[in-house]
């Protein structure tokens, strides 16, 4: 039998359907056999078999035939003891649930618990078991015969009339008496559990598993004896901290995050160490339950600051041991789950000095150059004053060599000091200060310094040297890490062999970190969080990699030169980095397009940290690229087919610098984003596009560092001289005229800054004159426009109000214009940005922007694009409903092409269903009744009330003519459903379940405030309530639910 179980294993998990058979048929005969009988059991061939036995009594398709379960489960019952508290005590303490490995054993300690009730032997003792009642509506009824009203309204009596309808009540009752009699009966309770149990196993869904043992646990715990609870609180942290669940960690679904579950729910509760609730929470992820249970502890939690003088002495107090490490633990969960928010609430209860929770603050808010200041401060002047007050005088050293528990409070903030100013320091991308840090004695952390060597000049061999110290003894936080930056090394170190070879080793570790990536993104929670962001920024990195490695290959000095495979590659590795293309096969999602914003390009609002990691893999390749073409060109091997791919990987570098320069220039890192710009040098193979993309940059540097709000005066009118000096000093004799109209549109911000208005003017004249293609014109009227929008808010303030509205009618053409011949995702901010204007000239001059305004916008609605209004439809209708329907125009345009979606945007704002259905039935029977609108459209002559200051109904009529059949149809359509009384409810209950997640948002948020609830909150209810009351009034709602709404009108009823 031994020697014939491998051959059956492996036929089986090689093709499990044709061998299922003879699978269940070996261990029904065979092994079941054994293992059933005692005396088998102990023998030595058994123990050889007792792996084929647990392979059968954990395969999911072998546990699905009935009679095969039902065999190994009663096997598997005959280990467990008898009573129920005696097999809760086999679960958590003497069964070793490794012998199943990764399989969810949950499954197996809820039949035994199950099987408590009716074992399978009925000679042994069982449990008395309860079920509901079985019968439908059984306790209602019995409830209406004994208590219920009885009272009915006034009928008219019949002369036959006889008293058959308490008969039939009687006999309806008489019926469920004896179905709820039958239901209690044994045998059908019995027949409940077997089915129960069958469901366990053919029903694949984890989640009805989980739900059936935590009402299980959680029932069975409330009636267990005082000293049964106690037995088995003892065993149970030692139970969920045993290594021997290590294999459980990898599965989708833990089976002790299940336990830790249940166990959480249990009345009277269980208290756990708050080190175990952190193990547990990292290791079986149950991250958000462990934050939960710290959370509710660490609000009882006192504030340490300026008490280090109580935790002073040898022994501390029991209490506030407890309290440090719950607030401990709980930072540390936060941490693990990128959580920086969250750790401010803990740093104010368990930080000794003050700074330390403003330095959490700030680097909270991402103020990394604020915190990194504070923090050094805090080392030098607080690090002597913590140490003092940590030992003091009578500093105790304890038996084993180790200083006493104030030490331990002490160091552990003054190490969060040291951690945080690293963390500083790598978010402002000084990876020269990190390196030099990590690499003191007292101070050394190989982690740390293998992240700051990887952004030198070279840094394989560094690189090489802390992946060699680090493989002994890997941090399991730091795997991820470690995995990325071993891809690195293959990437850009591509010797040792073959291109091939060579290829195939930094593919397979690239594929690694990959892999071990996407692991690591399952066994997160399912809200997608800050760690998910990080982890799908580590995949872009690798993803990188991946692209870098297939241009590294083919620059292996084997290669011939300047081949045609090696300019594939480098043309497709630029498209995909620049032009937001993903090469074909890279498996990767298309991010949000747009200049920067694109395809694994990082975002402004990317920590600089992964931005470096991005940025430092591109520089490397086109850094080496550069180079190569260079020893090329020197020997004279430059063909004359590749001079024209000769600038690419220069080209390609500046691009990246710029992108480094501009992600500090949004992090106010204005002399790191110079020192970027100056790396670029000026060659004259270089682009002129790419020395025009450096000076646009730089412009755009120094003015944003002027208007800076910590810039001086005096610094301020010099940096903008320094910007308008460089838009002077460009040579501009042969230059494209798209690339002079985007400096001469610099040049007209830099003037505005100035306050020289006349000549900014002229200059973005100029650069729209100048402007040829789309994209320049666009580029020149944006630019324009947010000079103007700058103007107007400049002019309110002053209280200048006309001027402002005639910078402000500017400006608004202006945002047009560009959204016109923009592409959508950029169309849309345009778009936003001149509703959100109209509405300030509507508000600080209304004559103007009724006069003036409407005119300009009649030719813009015109000749717009009606795609890119579609999203703004429901604000644009809002205005006009309102009277400031200047942008109306516009929802006239989106109607002509977009009839559908139009009306379904402008019926919602008109009330009355019998003028919608009018304006449609209308247009539905005469299409062309008002002023043959569609050939007065189709010449470009349509009626100028639909463009100036248009009104809904017209607005509906517009759309109606244009669509009458489909149009009609959708109106009967939703006039029906409004109609049904049962929409009208739901309704309502949504509204009611929106109020009631906007109150309780409140009541968090006003409790720090003093302002509970918000008044937002309280408008909004007052507003349903005056709804509700006008609906009930219209009889929108039912009878039957008139006498459930109650709305009081005493003085007593408060909202607020």
């Amino acid at each position: 039998i031994v020697k014939l179980n491998r051959v059956i294993r492996t036929r089986f998990q090689a093709n499990a359907p044709h061998h299922l058979e003879l699978a269940k048929l070996y261990l029904q005969q065979l092994i079941l056999y054994i293992f059933s009988h005692t005396n088998l059991r102990r023998t030595e061939y058994a123990a050889k078999l007792e792996d084929t036995f647990y392979w059968g009594l954990t395969n999911p398709m072998l546990m699905m035939d009935e009679e095969t379960r039902n065999g190994f489960l009663c096997t598997f019952e005959m280990l467990a003891p008898r009573s129920l508290p005696a097999r809760l005590m086999f679960i958590f303490c003497q069964y070793d649930w490794t012998l199943m490995r990764d399989a969810f054993w949950i499954k197996h300690a809820l039949f035994l618990l199950i099987r408590c009730a009716f074992p399978a032997d009925p000679s042994k003792w069982n449990h008395k078991l309860n079920l509901r009642e079985t019968a439908t509506f059984g306790a209602t009824m019995d409830w209406l015969a004994k208590e219920g009203p009885m009272e009915e309204g006034e009928t008219r009596q019949e002369p036959m009339e006889t008293g058959e309808k308490q008969n039939g009540l009687s006999a309806v009752l008489e019926d469920l008496r004896f179905l709820q009699s039958e239901g209690r009966s044994e045998s059908l309770q019995k027949d409940v559990i077997d089915h129960l149990i069958g469901l366990i196993w053919t029903v694949l869904d984890p989640s009805m598993v989980r739900s059936l043992f935590t009402r299980l646990i959680t029932s069975i715990w409330s009636n267990l004896r005082p000293q049964e609870r106690y037995e088995l609180e003892t065993v149970i942290p030692s139970f969920l901290s045993s290594a021997s669940h290590m294999s459980q960690t990898n599965q989708p679904i833990s089976s002790l995050a299940v336990i830790v579950e249940a166990l959480s729910q249990c009345k009277p509760s269980l208290q756990f160490a708050p080190a175990l609730i952190k193990y547990m929470s990292s290791r079986h992820r149950t991250f958000y339950l462990g934050m939960l249970l710290l959370e509710e502890e660490a609000e009882q939690c006192e504030v340490l600051e300026g008490r280090m003088s109580e935790v002073r002495g040898p022994q501390l107090d029991t209490r506030l041991a407890k309290q440090i490490d719950t607030l401990e633990s709980l930072n540390a969960l936060y941490t693990e789950m990128n959580e920086a928010d969250q750790q401010i609430a803990v740093w104010k209860r368990r930080a000794i000095m003050p700074g330390t929770v403003m330095a959490v603050e700030a680097m909270a808010k991402g103020d990394f150059v604020y915190a990194r200041n504070v923090l050094e401060i805090l080392q030098m002047e607080q690090l002597e004053k913590m140490e003092k007050l940590a030992g003091g005088p009578n500093r105790v050293k304890l038996a084993d060599g180790d200083w006493h528990m104030a030490t331990a409070t002490g160091q552990y903030e003054t190490d969060a000091w040291t951690n945080k100013h690293l963390e500083c320091l790598m978010n402002l991308c000084s990876w020269n200060e990190v390196e030099e840090l990590v690499n003191r004695p007292n101070e050394a952390d190989v982690k740390v310094l293998m992240q700051a060597v990887s952004h030198g000049r070279d840094p394989i061999s560094p690189l090489r040297q802390c992946k060699k110290q680090l493989a002994d003894c890997l941090p399991p936080d730091f795997i991820p890490k470690y995995a990325q930056y071993s891809a690195l090394i293959e990437v850009l170190d591509m010797k040792g062999g073959s291109p091939e070879e060579c290829l195939a080793h930094a593919r397979r570790a690239t594929d690694e970190a990959l892999t071990l990536d996407k692991n690591m993104w399952r066994m997160l929670p399912v809200p997608v969080g800050v760690s998910h962001l990080k982890l799908m920024q580590m995949c872009h990195i690798v993803q990188d990699m991946a692209d870098a490695a297939d241009v590294t290959s083919v620059l292996h000095p084997s290669v011939a030169p300047f081949n045609q495979r090696l300019l594939g590659e480098v043309r497709s590795v630029v498209k995909t980095w620049k032009s937001w293309n993903p090469k074909a096969g890279s498996g990767a999602f298309p991010a949000q397009v747009g200049t920067y914003n694109a395809y694994r390009s990082p975002s402004l609002h990317d920590d600089l940290a992964t931005t470096a990691d991005l940025l430092n893999i591109r520089k490397h390749v086109f850094v080496k690229l550069s180079r190569t073409y260079e020893n090329w060109i020197s020997k004279k091997l430059l063909h004359e087919k590749s001079k024209c791919e000769v600038t690419l990987p220069i080209q390609s570098l500046i691009h990246t610098q710029i992108l480094a320069a501009r992600a500090f220039r949004s992090a106010k890192l204005f002399e790191a984003a110079e020192h970027e710009l100056n790396l670029v040098y000026g060659e004259y193979s270089v682009p002129i596009d790419s020395v025009v993309c450096k000076i646009v940059e730089h412009i755009k540097l120094l003015r944003g560092w002027a208007n800076d709000e910590t810039t001086t005066e005096a610094r301020r009118e010099e940096l903008l001289k320094r910007a308008l000096q460089v838009t002077n000093g460009v040579h501009m004799e042969g230059v494209n005229e798209d690339l002079v109209a985007r400096i001469y549109a610099q040049r007209g911000r830099v003037l505005g800054d100035i306050g020289d208005l006349d000549n900014a003017k002229l200059s973005f004249d100029i650069a729209v004159e100048l402007a040829k293609s789309d994209l320049s014109q666009c580029y020149a009227f944006t630019t324009w426009a947010k000079h103007l929008d700058a103007r107007c808010h400049a002019e309110r303030n002053s209280g200048n109000l006309e001027a402002a509205a005639l910078n402000g009618v500017d400006a608004v053409v202006c945002y047009l214009e560009g959204a016109k011949i923009d592409m959508d995702a950029k169309s849309r901010r345009h778009i936003a940005r001149a509703i959100w204007l109209t509405r300030i000239i509507a508000e600080i001059a209304p004559e103007t922007e009724a006069k003036l305004l409407s005119e300009k916008l009649e030719a813009a609605a015109r000749a717009c694009v009606a795609n890119h209004w579609i999203e703004w439809l429901p604000q644009l209708c809002l205005d006009v409903k309102k009277g400031n329907g200047v942008l109306g125009g516009f929802i006239g345009v989106c109607a002509r092409v977009h009839p559908v979606h139009t009306y379904f945007v402008t019926r919602q704002h008109m009330p009355v269903r019998s003028d919608r259905m009018t304006i449609v039935e209308d247009a539905a029977r005469n299409p062309y009744t008002n002023c043959t609108v569609m050939e007065d459209y189709g010449k470009g002559d349509l009626v100028r009330k639909y463009f100036v200051n248009p009104q809904i109904a017209d607005l509906c009529r517009l759309a109606a003519e244009r669509r009458p059949s489909h149009i009609l149809a959708m109106e009967r359509i939703f006039t029906a459903i409004d109609e049904m009384k049962d929409v009208w409810a739901e309704r309502q209950l949504r509204s009611v379940i929106d109020m009631q997640t906007a109150l309780f948002k409140s009541l968090d948020e006003g409790h720090r405030k003093g302002e509970v609830p918000s008044k937002t909150v309280t408008k909004a209810m007052r507003r349903w309530r005056e709804r509700l009351e006008k609906e009930r009034s219209e009889g929108w709602c039912r009878k039957e639910y008139i006498r459930e709404i109650d709305i009081r009108r005493s003085a007593n009823e408060r909202l607020d």
